[in-house]
């Protein structure tokens, strides 16, 4: 089992959650049911989703409570039964308005963040992010190395936080399994935070992600 795989086995897992009327589309990979590869469901489900409250997807049994925490950001808890189920960090997607991206954990074990990379040239992959460091306020990734073959290869990696603090620069590697893709970020010669992503199902030149470190 990869390290990165055993992230998941913990409970960890990546979601994209689109909403429409009446309605919740969920993609998602992760926890439990890991083997399973990337997974799609849609819900029939009441309340507007992208406001402050609690809603019930009625085939899954399950009430789902979204709570804002920014413009940007907002924490999920899910239960069955009055039982806790998954706790989740979401962040809104500035390219799809109806999407949420989610880091979900159902154990202790919590994901640091979850960000969104978007190849956007030959050279350039930029990372939208939320971490528990910059819970409100997204920060922007910008990593350097050939995109020819997508998400695959060694790249340069530095962040820049809202408030203007910057990091790295870091080596990010990322090799992919079909739709899973796996990464880690090294620093000094010592891997520092391991994590996994899935294509976004709405864009292939991007993945949603989430990390922990190590």
């Amino acid at each position: 089992m990869s390290e990165v795989l055993h992230l998941a086995a913990f409970g960890i897992g990546i979601a994209q959650v689109r909403i429409a009327p009446g309605a919740l589309d969920l993609t998602f990979y992760g926890g439990a049911d890991h083997g399973a590869g990337v997974c799609r469901r849609t819900y029939r489900a009441t309340g507007d989703l992208r406001e402050k409250g609690t809603f019930h997807l009625s085939e899954a049994g399950l009430d789902m409570a979204i709570t804002r925490c920014s413009p940007y950001s907002f924490n999920l808890a899910v239960e069955r039964g009055g039982q806790p189920v998954a706790k989740g960090l979401a962040l809104t997607d500035r390219d799809d308005p109806q999407a949420l991206m989610v880091a979900w954990w159902t154990g202790e074990t919590q994901p640091y963040g979850v960000v969104k990379y978007s190849i956007r040239d030959p050279e350039t992959i930029i990372g939208y992010y939320i971490s528990k460091m910059t819970p409100d306020v997204p920060g922007e990734d910008i990593v350097i190395g050939s995109t020819a073959d997508g998400f695959r290869g060694n790249f340069v990696l530095n962040s820049l936080e809202a408030g203007g603090r910057t990091w790295g620069p870091h080596y990010w590697t990322v090799s992919q399994r079909g739709r899973i893709t796996d990464i880690t970020w090294e620093e000094h010669g010592r891997i520092f935070c391991r994590g996994f992503g899935m294509i976004d199902p709405q864009d292939s030149g991007s993945i949603i992600a989430t990390y922990i470190p190590v």
